[in-house]
C-alpha cells in the first residue's frame, strides 16, 4: 500500500505539472499585473527582508457552518444556480479489518508523526525517543488522506472500489461511506467532516456540465451537484474546501475556478481568475494559492477575492531565486507560514532539496536548507511551527524533520503522513 501512495501521489504531481502547463498557454492577456516581491536577496542560506506587501483590504471572508445541508432560498452574491439531488444516506459497517494497537489517549504530552506501514500506521515522537505501531489495517487497504492540521480522523480505502472509510482516531471507530462516483479526485473539508468528489470521468470532455458528488462524513448523506460550465470541460479539477458548506472547483463558464456553497445551491466565480487554477486554502479561509493565468510557478491570493473582486489585484507572487521551477507547498495549521519546495513531479529525482516559508503576515521569503539529496515530498508541518516533514519518495529515501533553523535528520521509515499533538 505504500507503493499506491507513492504511485498516487507520481500521478497526481505528473497531472499538476501537464495542467500547469496548459493553463499557462490558455491565460488571458488581459490578467491584472501581479504585485512582486521586491526583495533584495542574499547568496548565502537566508534571505534579507524584502518590501512588504500589505492587501489593500483585509483578507477574510465569513462561511457560517450549519449543521444540515438543508439549502436556504439566498442566492446574493452566488449569481449562478446550481442543482443539488439528494442520493441519501451512504453509510456501512466498516468491512475491513481493522486494530488498534496502541491508544492515542495514553501518549504523553508532546508532538508526533505518524507513518503508514506496509500494513496499517505507525507513529514516533518528533525526537524519535518514543515509537510504535498505532492501528493495523486489511491487506489492500492505505491511507488515501490525513488533516494533520486537526488529527482525529484519517480516511483509509483501496485503489479497487470506490469505498471509503473514515477511522476516528480517539474514539478508534470506524464508518464506511460507499458507494461513491469516483476515486480519483476528491477533497476533505478543514474540519474533516465532509468528502467531495468529482464525478466527470476524468479526461472525458463534457458538455458543458459537471458533476460533483458531497457526503457528510458526520451523518452519512450524499448529495449530487450539478455545475453549469464550459463545453468540453475536463475533470481535471480537484475539489477545495473552505469551510463544511463551500469548496472551490475548476468548473466556471469562462473557464474560472468557483466558489461553490451547497446550503446557498449557488456558486460565484470571479472572471479576474479565468485561466487558474487553485490549489489550497488557508485553513483560517484568509489566503489560496493558485497555478496558471500569468503566474510564473504560482502565487497566493486573498480568499476574498471572490466575492469582491477588486481585492483580486492584491497577488503575492511564489518567485525567488531559490525557486526557479514548479513547487509543493504546505500551509501551516495556524496560518501563519507557508512552506514551499522546489519539485520535479515527473520522477522525483532532484540532486538537491530547497525548503523555503513566508510569513504570512508580511510575505517575507526565509531560505530555510539547500542540500544535496533529493527524492522527496513535503508531507506538512511540525504541530509547533519549528520544522517541516518530508517524506520519501524514491526507494531506499528515509523521511525528513528539516527545522526552520537550518537542522535536519532523517527518519527511521519512507513515509510520514503527518503530525499530531498530544495535549
Amino acid at each position: 500500500m505504500i507503493l499506491h501512495g507513492r504511485l498516487r501521489l507520481f500521478i497526481i504531481g505528473v497531472l499538476i505539472v501537464h495542467l500547469y502547463i496548459l493553463l499557462t498557454a490558455c491565460a488571458s492577456s488581459t490578467s491584472s499585473p501581479p504585485i512582486q516581491v521586491d526583495a533584495e536577496r542574499s547568496p548565502t542560506l537566508g534571505v534579507s527582508t524584502p518590501t512588504a506587501i500589505q492587501p489593500s483590504s483585509t483578507p477574510t471572508m465569513t462561511l457560517t457552518s450549519t449543521e444540515t445541508l438543508k439549502p436556504t432560498v439566498t442566492l446574493n452574491p452566488y449569481g449562478t444556480p446550481v442543482a443539488i439531488e439528494t442520493v441519501g444516506n451512504i453509510t456501512k459497517p466498516p468491512g475491513i479489518d481493522l486494530t488498534f494497537i496502541d491508544d492515542l489517549t495514553n501518549f504523553p504530552t508532546g508532538n508526533y508523526i505518524l507513518y503508514e506501514m506496509e500494513h496499517g500506521v505507525g507513529y514516533t515522537s518528533v525526537d524519535l525517543s518514543l515509537r510504535g505501531d498505532l492501528l493495523t489495517l486489511s491487506e489492500g487497504i492505505g491511507v488515501i488522506h490525513f488533516r494533520s492540521s486537526l488529527a482525529k480522523h484519517i480516511i483509509v480505502g483501496s485503489t479497487k472500489g470506490y469505498g471509503r472509510v473514515r477511522i476516528d482516531l480517539w474514539n478508534k471507530t470506524a464508518t464506511k461511506f460507499e458507494p461513491i462516483c469516483s476515486d480519483r479526485k476528491y477533497g476533505v473539508s478543514v474540519e474533516g467532516t465532509m468528502l467531495g468528489v468529482v464525478c466527470t470521468p476524468f479526461g472525458e470532455a463534457q458538455g458543458g456540465e459537471f458533476e460533483v458528488e458531497v457526503v457528510s462524513l458526520e451523518k452519512g448523506d450524499a448529495y449530487h451537484l450539478t455545475l453549469p460550465s464550459y463545453e468540453g470541460i475536463h475533470s481535471n479539477s480537484n475539489i477545495t474546501w473552505v469551510s463544511n458548506d463551500a469548496f472551490i472547483v475548476n468548473a466556471g463558464v469562462n473557464e474560472e475556478p468557483c466558489l461553490v456553497d451547497v446550503q446557498k445551491e449557488a456558486m460565484r466565480c470571479p472572471k479576474a481568475l479565468r485561466g487558474g487554477l487553485v490549489t489550497s486554502v488557508s485553513p483560517d479561509q484568509s489566503w489560496m494559492h493558485a497555478i496558471g493565468l500569468t503566474l510564473s510557478f504560482g502565487a497566493v491570493f486573498p480568499l476574498e477575492c471572490f466575492l469582491n473582486e477588486e481585492t483580486c489585484d492584491n497577488v503575492i507572487l511564489i518567485q525567488e531565486d531559490f525557486i526557479q521551477r514548479v513547487y509543493e507547498h504546505a500551509w501551516s495549521a495556524d496560518s501563519s507560514l507557508l512552506a514551499v519546495m522546489p519539485q520535479d513531479f515527473h520522477t522525483y529525482s532532484s540532486v538537491r532539496t530547497i525548503i523555503a516559508y513566508y510569513d504570512t503576515e508580511t510575505w517575507t521569503p526565509h531560505l530555510v536548507a539547500d542540500f544535496f539529496g533529493g527524492g522527496y515530498h513535503l508531507a506538512g508541518w511540525c504541530p509547533d511551527n519549528k520544522c517541516v516533514i518530508l517524506a520519501g519518495m524514491k526507494q531506499g529515501v528515509k523521511g525528513r524533520v528539516v527545522y526552520l533553523d537550518g537542522r535536519s535528520f532523517d527518519l527511521p521509515f519512507e513515509y510520514p503522513i503527518g503530525a499530531i499533538h498530544i495535549p
